[in-house]
């Protein structure tokens, strides 16, 4: 699945470097726990864009969610 999320009205979604990492870091536990393949990422600083596979047709939105839940 390729996935984009962008901010609001293309607004920025990471200001500095802590926010990358904690992007990153959540995602990669998220993935995990969601089993859930991230084959790549690509993070802009107003939007992302992922490519992974999900172990059932749920785990890809749930990843998402979680991941905006913490992030945010």
């Amino acid at each position: 699945m390729h996935i984009i999320l962008r901010g609001i009205k293309r607004a920025a979604i990471f200001f500095a470097d802590p926010d990358w990492y904690l992007f990153l870091t959540t995602l990669a536990e998220l993935a995990l726990a969601k089993s859930v393949g991230v084959h790549a990422y690509v993070l802009m600083t107003n939007h992302i864009h992922l490519l992974m596979t999900p172990g059932t047709d749920s785990d890809v939105s749930r990843l998402m969610k979680g991941l905006g839940e913490r992030y945010v």
